[in-house]
């Protein structure tokens, strides 16, 4: 216990496992248990805090490795940095991407993309949206949304982008928590 230095009003006490009072508690006084000391000697805590990141859902991204080409996992996986936040859409500095974007941001060539991306719409790993581009409200233009129930950039998510994977196949994977492994044996 870090104790304060004002030690006027007590607050409660502190007992062993046989209830023998060991200390008191007053006011201010801080309650340090060893466990929190011992986590902190063994994890490092907040690491990368400041770094972006990106969810990637555990037992559905088995099943597309099971799912796609060699090549069309790699484009589904090299698409991670794009995905924004809260909305799930392809973005490269807050601009939505279009497939030839895309393409040079992958450094392959047009039609290899293009080849990729029906095949990622076909199997429901990204989605057509349409959203105003950057600078001009008054028109929509064709984006891509990934979807959620394999990648996510947030915990949040716009309820029409996640309306349209719903049914996806992706969204049917579970697996079992590890409280709910742990309550099974």
């Amino acid at each position: 216990m870090a104790k304060s230095n004002e030690r006027n009003i007590e607050v409660g006490i502190v007992v062993d496992e046989y209830g023998v009072i060991i200390d008191r508690l007053y006011e201010g006084d801080r309650v340090i248990r060893g466990t929190r000391n011992e986590y902190k000697e063994k994890y490092a805590i907040n690491f990368n805090k400041k770094e972006l990141f990106c969810k990637v859902y555990k037992n559905p991204i088995k099943e597309l490795w099971n799912t796609l080409s060699i090549r069309d996992y790699a484009v589904a996986t090299a698409l991670i940095p794009y995905i924004s936040y809260k909305d799930g859409i392809l973005r490269n500095e807050n601009e939505l991407l279009n497939m030839k974007q895309i393409s040079v941001l992958l450094n392959m060539d047009y039609d290899s993309i293009r080849k990729s991306f029906a095949t990622l719409l076909k199997n429901q790993i990204i989605a057509k949206v349409k959203r105003p581009p950057q600078y001009d409200c008054d028109k929509l233009v064709n984006c891509y949304a990934v979807n959620p129930y394999l990648f996510m950039s947030s915990t949040d998510i716009e309820k029409e982008i996640l309306s349209k994977f719903k049914e996806s196949k992706w969204a049917k994977i579970k697996g079992d928590t590890e409280t709910e492994k742990r309550e099974k044996h």
